[in-house]
């Protein structure tokens, strides 16, 4: 069923991805960097991982990457520049592609240390935008609007975490 948006746009009636909501929310705090470094040095003690390096985010870019070493391996903590949200990816190095994955122990360990910021599930995060979530991007506003046709994001992952200019 079509309805009309207050700004004019035509949209599929239904819900917008959690995380989408969660993440793009304009009333959300901005984390601060010293906040979201103590929040993930406890959280990855608890899980016994070991932090072994920060990238801050350059200006473009829309997450930090925190680099620890697990007992499975190198992976990434991504943690929103913008938006209080924490997720986990398979990454070990800035550039790389982002490959979002769950962990009970740091969602635990997050809930505890971080109450403030959302565990966004990789589920979720490797979701294909629906023209509902489409519909509600382009209402926040002509911005949203030009980024999702320049840059065709696919997944809701590749919108919330994302280096456009």
């Amino acid at each position: 069923a079509l309805h009309r948006r207050r700004h004019g746009h035509r949209g599929v009636r239904g819900a917008v991805n959690v995380a989408l909501r969660a993440a793009l929310d304009p009333t959300a705090a901005e984390p601060i960097q010293t906040d979201i470094s103590a929040a993930l040095y406890a959280i990855a003690r608890d899980c016994c991982w070991s932090i072994t390096g920060f990238n801050w985010r350059p200006i473009y870019c829309t997450f930090h990457l925190c680099f620890v070493e697990t007992s499975q391996g190198a992976c990434a903590i991504v943690a929103g520049a913008d938006s209080p949200v924490l997720a986990l990816s398979k990454t070990s190095s800035v550039g790389a592609e982002l490959d979002h994955f769950d962990d009970a122990a740091f969602g635990s360990a997050a809930s505890g240390y971080a109450p403030s910021m959302l565990v966004l599930l990789a589920a979720d995060l490797k979701s294909d935008l629906t023209d509902v979530d489409r519909s509600w991007l382009i209402s926040l506003g002509p911005h949203m609007d030009y980024n999702l046709k320049y840059w065709r994001p696919r997944t809701v992952g590749e919108v919330i975490f994302n280096t456009w200019d």
